[in-house]
């Protein structure tokens, strides 16, 4: 799974007044050589976007589009977010075949989760990583 550069930077000031050293990005998502969990067709993903909150709770943070029939996707639909310099910013994504017109992923079929952090994205711009 790899993610392009994050655009359009801005600061934004605190309750203080200083400025919080935050930039807003966009993830861009592609998936390469995903499993085919489909018997008549090729499978139809979409990649949901976890962050882990300071409690240690996972929250949705965004999702792609669902791409039918294929394996290779890149997909259209960015992820955005804020970038805080100073906080370590845990990311989960986590890679479904949609089998059904349900609004819950959960009910469609896991093909992979990678987890990393938003630093890393940002530093490491394309970032790519197994999924498991």
């Amino acid at each position: 799974m790899m993610s392009q550069p994050p655009t359009a930077q801005f600061s934004q000031m605190g309750l203080d007044g200083a400025a919080a050293c935050v930039t807003k990005i966009e993830l861009r998502i592609r998936c390469t050589k995903l499993l085919n969990k489909d018997l008549t067709s090729k499978s139809d993903p979409i990649v949901v976007v976890m962050q882990q909150d300071k409690a240690g709770k996972w929250l949705k943070v965004g999702e792609t589009e669902n791409v039918k029939d294929e394996l290779n996707p890149q997909f259209t639909k960015t992820v955005e977010m804020n970038y805080c310099f100073e906080e370590v910013q845990k990311l989960r994504f986590i890679v479904y075949d949609v089998d059904s017109s349900a609004l819950d992923v959960n009910s469609d079929d896991f093909l992979g989760q990678m987890q990393c952090t938003l630093g890393v994205v940002v530093s490491n711009t394309p970032y790519q990583q197994k999924l498991t």
